[in-house]
């Protein structure tokens, strides 16, 4: 049997189905149909969530307690300790600064015992010329350790 090619229509594929520049099982309409049911369950969800937000946020200000008259009562209290601080920057600048001046100056550290503090700079010095002291030699019986190894 001769196959007749109709001159207005696309030749046949393998399963007899004519094809033209446009999908013929493409349908405009359900699609349309989904894309508007789409937008109109978004909008409903959108105005559902407003309400709903309006009505928590109303019955969150009925169960908020009111302000106390007492004035006392208003007045801001520190959490309890530990507290974070709130400028360490600042806090850390300043320690700094207090450890570098006492390593700059002379003090006393404990007067009666007549322990006193000089400025780094002179420790460093003094070292330098008389050198670190020498330990005094510790006889056997009293070294650490001499009354465990007996």
């Amino acid at each position: 049997m001769a196959e007749r090619h109709d001159p207005g229509h696309a030749p046949n594929d393998a399963h007899g189905e004519g094809h033209s520049g446009f999908d013929g099982e493409l349908q405009i309409r359900p699609i349309l149909k989904a894309g508007l049911w789409t937008i109109a369950v978004s909008a409903v969800s959108f105005v559902g969530m407003i309400l709903l937000y309006r009505g928590l946020s109303q019955a969150e200000h009925r169960a908020d307690p009111a302000a106390s008259p007492i004035p006392e009562a208003s007045v801001r209290q520190l959490p309890p300790e530990p507290r974070l601080q709130p400028a360490p920057e600042r806090e850390l600048a300043a320690l700094r600064l207090e450890q570098k001046a006492l390593l700059g100056s002379y003090g006393w550290v404990d007067r009666p015992a007549g322990i006193a503090r000089i400025p780094i700079d002179r420790a460093i010095d003094l070292v330098a010329q008389r050198g670190l002291p020498q330990p005094s030699p510790v006889s056997p019986a009293a070294a650490p350790g001499a009354a465990a190894s007996r």
